[in-house]
């Protein structure tokens, strides 16, 4: 039965546990308390934000802030106060902070709350390594423990888990005045093991929630009591606010809380009142640092000691220089950290005087600064000391203390050995006891380690008997010719007679010293125990605890009465020799001196007789720089020895400072009137200086002045070209003195000639130009020439030229160049960097070099180069860098930014060759120079078989153009060429291929029989390749100058006028005029992006001028294909042209002629008009339009005799050779059906210019002349036909058709078809400027029998002038017919619109008729 008692009820307790727990987890939840630091809630109330914080050289996050709510209700007011955010500051000094909860509480809620508290005030602690803010825990309860002390933890992640573990603690009191209590004398005392530390400050935070069982008044305000502690009281619940008041002390440290939910909204407070509370500490001033002692450590070093003061010092500034060495010697600064006060050791110095200072350094407030002296020669010197000290009335404590405090530190005063100081000491009362002789204790370690053991006697104060003592027995074993020294210490009056022991000492020549502890001494004692006069040797104390401060002066003067006993000795010490004065300068000079060694040295007195200043040197010295000496005046220097004898005489020498002049004296031409002279100053004496310009040969002065500054600017009319001249520069002194001249030599220049440019630059030479030189002393009988240089990039000398002050002017239509001259520089590499330099002569004068740099011309010709490059392992470093500038020289001359001119792919051989770039990819000139200075050595050439070669050549030139020179430079630079070349040079020309040959060898090989020997190069050192990159592109030109036969095929067969166009119907079709050869067949194939083909169509045409294509199988959307048309002939020889397009959605053709404006200008070059297969003449078009000024009259009539007759065949009014550009209004002042009617006008009137016809009129004519081999006497303008461009414009202008010939009706009619409305504002000015610049800026027909011809249909008035750039078309030549806009819908009354175009074309027709036959007879007037 009980146990079924005892069963159910344990059972009840069960359930009421779970049922609190829930609640409880409840509440938590409510409240946004959790056990994990993650899910604890961020306070919305509070606007802070985490910062960074940087410690100790790293950096993070402060926690989030933890609350125990998530929302908080604020009252209501009627004007809402503006609410200030709380920015917490980072503690990051040293700080030790105690932390003292109430964990008496049952709920869980209170003590989350307390861990939510500590963690975010713990957030804004810098808690780095120990040396800054330290933290402990403890609870308020009976338990006298911390739950972490301040050596616990170093780091935030450790206080964080600390403060997460803490758990509530059942049945537990407040016993707060016992836990302060034991806070008090144990956990914040430094001694108290817990860690706490001295001079740093204390906060302690009581959080308090109930009252506490036992009274806290004495314990807080003993707690409150300590001078560097402060109190924060945090109550909440239950807590009485006058305990709170106790522990705080005031109202500024008490923060309550309304209740144990709110404890963590608290937290700014209590940080805001913690560092306000700390601030008043902080500013407190530092006490004056006391009980310093010296220690002689060794013969070249001291130890400086002094009592740790209790104020909050961080650190001290010890710094410490000579006293009489002059002003040369300066303070040596360094830092003391706290703790390290009681041994600083001074080390490296003289046996001479010492400062020294120290200061104490706070937060915020420093101490007084301490100063001291003493003299390094007290260590060496000659001394027996007994110490006489009275024990009979001294306690224990007493004994001790005097003991550490001033018994050692009495010994620590001096050097002691055997052969310097000497110390004994006698301990007293009744009797004296010897308790370490002078003989015995010979090492200060010894004596120190007896002081320590030394006990003592009371009774009876014998002082007399004492002394008695020391006399007889306590110099027993003194040294002779010794001084000998007793040092009384004592407390009261003997209690036998003292008179004639002391008596006794002072006749046997021993120094009696004095210190009466607390004792009232009248002069007679005085006279008696002190030796005369007793100010000196007599020292009282008020007791023994200030013993200690008398050890520094009384050590000071029993080496100052040591020296002054020795120094009456004899025989004198020995003076220095040889004493001279060195390195005499006008403000400085140093003495210098030699001297034995002695022990009885300690130093030198060297005195400046003038200034009556001495200095006090020490004994390792040989040598003194006196400064700031006055210079040009005389000095009379004495110096002698000073030591444990009396000083040695004086030794004199004299010597008088420089007078030093101004250094790095400079004269520099500026223009031919002025001149610029620096200098710089000798000295800071100087006041001021004199410069005089004199002639060299005669010594005759021309000007002289006065300057302060170290610069002058000699600006006068008197300077002559090509003359010498001297400067000199003197300094002027203090009470007049001056220094000697300081001389600069200068023969003026002749002037530099001016405006030194490059006038034309072209692909191997370029022009220069200047101006010619005038000048005063100039005459035309001088003999005045310009020599002018040209260096390449790395300084070698390329070309020279020199001409003569009366060479012919270069000749210019646009400017005036009568006073310039100029050269030409030939035989320059294309795109390769270099420098001109100009230099005018004059009787063996030559004026100052005028450089400019400049690039020549990238050459621009339609080549495909293919590089294969050979590069053996067996290469140096040097010679493999030497290859890599090789190649990337060869590729600068070229432009390969344009992929209609030169294209180059480049194979490396090995056994297994590989390509580093194709043709394709060529117009990236960066990627093409990434790829070559990454070529590094690969094995393998030695065994690449010709057969491979072969096969590697075809794949470098797979992707060659049609009728362009294809080129193979092979650059071998280990094995031979005919290893690898064909034995029959005609496998290459055969394929269309020049080969050039780049060979690296010693001793060249015989190549085969059939081999070319025209561009090999043969060199037999890698520093040649440099020099053979101009040979090597000057054969590729050679190439495109004069292809081989089988190039010229293939331009022969090349279909020209390609382009492919959209059909209404779906698909799209080819066009193409036949070439200059008959193709046997063609070859058609539709390839997509990727190269694969799609279909291929083997085809056989008849012979005429134009075909066409109709195709639409294979079409996908929204893809890229290229066309390929290849032309064949019966011997198999193959020409092609290319064409790509793209599709959209509804696979209809994109086509690139519907381009934008701006996509117009993105290109590389403007659209130009294209003519037959010819590619040269496809090259020389661009140049068909060019000014002929150089042709005479007959050329152009015969030229314009060819014209007529194509215009007359053709049966049109438009001459043949000319340029036509419509020019459309697609603005907002064209509605769409009036723009419609334009369209269908605009093809009728074009139709009417019957372009077609004159285009095949002009390609039979060149085929007539091929046939006939006269095509090279017949200019290119004659087989032109006419170009025809149409551009529509609004705002901007938009190439509808880019400018071409060989144009079919149909495909003039697409591009009108394509034409759309472009809305907007009309800019009519904008679109003449881009007709001019883009369309005709390169075909300029002035001078030739035709002329360009803009038609302008516009609609409407134009936003900008028109007139401006009307006017600069029609001063090039070019016929401007203007608008329609007569016929517009704006004159109804004349009945005529845009359903009236018919008579518009009729007059226009006519007019353009009219206008080229009256330019045509105009120029054949000419």
């Amino acid at each position: 039965m009980r146990v079924k008692v005892a069963c159910a009820t344990l059972l009840i307790v069960v359930v009421l546990l779970m049922l609190e727990h829930s609640t409880n987890a409840e509440k938590q939840q409510q409240h946004g308390i959790g056990i994990k630091k993650s899910s604890l809630l961020l306070d919305p109330t509070n606007e802070i934000k985490p910062t960074k914080l940087r410690k100790t050289g790293r950096q993070r996050l402060n926690p989030p802030r933890i609350t125990t709510e998530t929302t908080v209700m604020e009252p209501v007011r009627t004007t809402p106060l503006p609410v200030v955010p709380y920015k917490p500051e980072i503690i990051s000094h040293s700080l030790d902070v105690l932390f003292m909860i109430d964990r008496s509480s049952t709920l869980d809620v209170g003590l989350q709350a307390t861990k939510c508290l500590l963690h975010n005030l713990t957030s804004y602690f810098d808690v780095a390594y120990y040396k800054k803010v330290r933290m402990a825990l403890m609870s308020l309860d009976t338990n006298d423990k911390l739950d972490f002390s301040f050596r616990r933890y170093q780091d935030d992640y450790g206080y964080e888990r600390a403060i997460e573990i803490l758990d509530t603690r059942e049945g537990v009191d407040n016993y707060v005045g016992r836990a302060l209590t034991y806070a008090h004398d144990i956990v914040l005392d430094p001694k108290g093991g817990q860690a706490a530390r001295p001079n740093v400050a204390k906060v302690v935070v009581v959080i308090l929630g109930s009252p506490s069982k036992d009274a806290i008044g004495e314990a807080a305000r003993r707690l409150l009591s300590q001078p560097y502690l402060i109190t924060v009281a945090v109550g909440h619940s239950d807590a009485l606010q006058r305990e709170l008041y106790a522990i705080a002390g005031d109202a500024s440290g008490v923060i309550f809380a309304d209740s144990i939910e709110h404890i963590c909204d608290m937290w700014p407070k209590i940080h805001r009142s913690m560092l306000e509370r700390l601030r008043g500490l902080y500013i407190r001033p530092l006490s004056p640092l006391k009980g310093f002692r010296l220690g002689m450590a060794r013969e070249d070093m001291v130890e400086v000691a002094w009592k740790r003061p209790s104020d909050l010092v961080n650190y001290y500034i010890v710094r410490y220089r000579p006293s009489k060495m002059g002003p040369i010697d300066t303070y040596q600064n360094f830092t003391i950290n706290i703790g390290r006060e009681g041994a600083v050791q001074l080390p490296n110095l003289e046996k001479t005087e010492y400062v020294v200072q120290v200061r104490a350094y706070g937060l915020n407030q420093t101490s007084p600064t301490y100063s001291m002296k003493f003299n390094m020669a007290c260590a060496g010197v000659k001394l027996d000391i007994i110490l006489v000290f009275d024990t009979s009335m001294l306690t224990d404590d007493q004994f001790d203390l005097a003991r550490n405090d001033f018994l050692s530190s009495f010994v620590n005063g001096f050097l002691i050995d055997s052969e310097t100081t000497r110390v004994g000491i006698i301990l007293y009362a009744e009797e004296a006891r010897y308790v370490a002789p002078l003989s015995t204790y010979t090492e200060k370690s010894e004596l120190l380690w007896r002081v320590n053991e030394l006990d003592h006697d009371v009774g009876l104060r014998n002082t007399g008997a004492a002394l008695n003592f020391a006399y007889f027995h306590g110099f027993e074993y003194s040294r002779r010719d010794v001084l000998k020294m007793v040092v009384v210490v004592t407390s009261g009056k003997s209690s036998d007679d003292v008179t004639r022991a002391a008596e006794r000492l002072k006749n046997d020549d021993t120094l009696l010293f004095h210190v009466g502890v607390d004792m009232d001494t009248s002069e007679e004692d005085r006279e008696i125990y002190a030796s005369q006069p007793d100010n000196k040797f007599y020292y009282p104390v008020s007791s023994y605890m200030e013993l200690g401060s008398i050890q520094i002066d009384l050590s000071k003067t029993i080496c100052e009465e040591a020296f002054n006993y020795y120094n009456t000795l004899d025989p004198p010490l020995t003076p220095p020799r040889n004493v001279q004065i060195d390195d005499v300068q006008n403000t400085s000079f140093k003495v210098t001196w030699v001297i034995d060694d002695s022990e009885l040295v300690t130093g030198y007195e060297l005195s400046n007789n003038v200034t009556n200043a001495t200095y006090l040197l020490g004994k390792r010295r040989r040598s003194f720089m006196l400064i700031e000496m006055l210079p040009g005046h005389y000095y009379n220097i004495s110096i002698c020895t000073k030591g444990y004898r009396k000083s040695s005489p004086k030794v004199y020498v004299s010597t008088k400072t420089e007078l030093l002049a101004p250094v790095d004296v400079t004269a520099e031409e500026l223009t031919p009137k002025m001149i610029n002279i620096e200098w710089a100053s000798p000295s800071v004496a100087v006041i001021q200086y004199k410069v005089s310009l004199l002639f060299r040969q005669s010594g005759q002065v021309l000007k002289a002045l006065y300057t302060f500054e170290t610069n002058h600017l000699l600006n006068t009319s008197i300077i002559m070209l090509g003359t010498q001249y001297e400067v000199q520069v003197r300094a002027i002194y203090p009470d007049d003195y001056e220094s000697g001249p300081a001389s600069a030599y200068i023969t003026t220049d002749l002037p530099i000639p001016e405006e030194f440019q490059m006038a034309q630059k072209d692909e191997t030479k370029i022009q220069l130009i200047w101006k010619r030189l005038d000048f005063k002393q100039h005459s035309t009988k001088h003999f005045l020439t310009y020599a002018v240089k040209i260096y390449d990039e790395y300084g070698n000398l390329i070309a020279s030229d020199v001409l003569f002050h009366n060479s012919s002017s270069p000749f210019s239509r646009e400017k005036n160049l009568d006073q310039f001259l100029y050269t030409w520089i030939q035989n320059l590499t294309p795109g390769r960097q270099y420098n001109a330099t100009l230099q005018a002569c004059l009787h063996g004068l030559t004026s100052k070099l005028m450089m400019i740099e400049f690039v020549t011309r990238r050459i621009g010709l339609p080549i495909d180069i293919a590089i294969l490059v050979e590069i053996s392992p067996t290469l140096q470093y040097q010679e493999v860098i030497a290859t890599r500038d090789f190649l990337r020289n060869f590729v600068t001359s070229f432009d390969v930014e344009n992929p209609a001119n030169v294209r180059m792919t480049m194979m490396q051989l090995s056994n297994r060759p590989s390509r580093k770039f194709s043709m394709n990819e060529s117009t990236n000139r960066s990627m093409i120079m990434s790829h070559l200075n990454t070529l590094t050595p690969v094995p393998g050439s030695s065994i690449l078989s010709p057969e491979k070669f072969m096969y590697t050549l075809e794949t470098a030139f797979e992707d060659s153009r049609s009728g362009i020179p294809r080129i193979m430079l092979l650059l071998m630079t280990n094995q031979h060429y005919s290893n690898l070349m064909p034995e029959s040079d005609n496998e290459l020309s055969d394929r269309g291929i020049t080969s050039i040959v780049v060979q690296m060898a010693h001793a060249a090989e015989s190549p085969f029989s059939n081999q070319s020997i025209m561009h090999r190069y043969v060199l037999g050192g890698f520093h040649q390749l440099y020099y053979a990159v101009h040979y090597v592109v000057t054969d590729a030109v050679r190439a495109e100058m004069f292809p081989l036969e089988r190039i010229t095929r293939e331009r022969e067969l090349i279909p020209s006028s390609l382009t492919v166009s959209e059909k209404l119907s779906g698909g799209g079709v080819l066009e193409w005029w036949a070439p200059n050869e008959w193709p046997a067949y063609y070859i058609i194939s539709l390839e997509d992006s990727r190269g694969g083909t799609v279909w291929r169509e083997n085809i056989t045409m008849p012979r005429r001028l134009q075909y066409a294509y109709h195709f639409s199988s294979g079409l996908g959307s929204e893809s890229n294909y290229t066309l390929v048309l290849e032309a064949f002939s019966k011997d198999t020889t193959s020409a092609r042209r290319l064409v790509t397009f793209r599709t959209d959605k509804q696979t209809k053709l994109m086509l690139k002629d519907q381009a934008s404006y701006e996509e117009t200008l993105l290109k590389s070059k403007p659209p130009v008009a294209r003519g037959s297969s010819d590619l040269n003449q496809s090259r020389n078009l661009n140049h068909s339009r060019d000014k002929r000024g150089r042709e005479g009259a007959k050329e152009k009539i015969r030229d314009s005799k060819h014209l007529v007759e194509l215009t007359q065949k053709a049966k049109s009014c438009l001459m043949a050779g000319c340029n036509i550009v419509f020019l459309i209004d697609s603005s907002n002042t064209t509605r769409t059906q009036e723009f419609v009617s334009l369209k269908t006008w605009l093809k009728k009137f074009i139709s009417s210019f019957k372009i077609e016809a004159i285009d095949k009129a002009a390609a039979n004519k060149r085929r007539q002349a091929m046939r006939r081999h006269s095509l090279d006497r017949l200019h290119p303008i004659a087989t032109y036909g006419v170009g025809l461009s149409i551009v529509q414009y609004a705002e901007r202008p938009r190439v509808v058709l880019p400018m071409m010939n060989r144009l079919t009706r149909k495909q003039i009619n697409r591009h009108i078809a394509n034409m759309r409305p472009a809305g907007g504002p009309s800019y009519v000015g904008r679109a003449l400027n881009f007709v001019h610049g883009s369309i005709l800026g390169s075909n300029a027909t002035s001078t030739l029998p035709t002329k360009d011809i803009v038609i302008l249909i516009t609609t409407g008035t134009s936003s900008d002038d028109v007139m401006a750039s009307a006017n600069a078309i029609k001063s090039d030549g070019k016929i401007l017919q203007q608008d329609i806009s007569s016929f517009q819908r704006n004159q109804p009354s004349a009945g005529l619109g845009f359903a009236r175009l018919d008579v518009v074309f009729l007059f226009v027709e006519c007019y353009l008729l009219a206008r080229a036959k009256a330019t045509r007879l105009r120029e054949l007037r000419v």
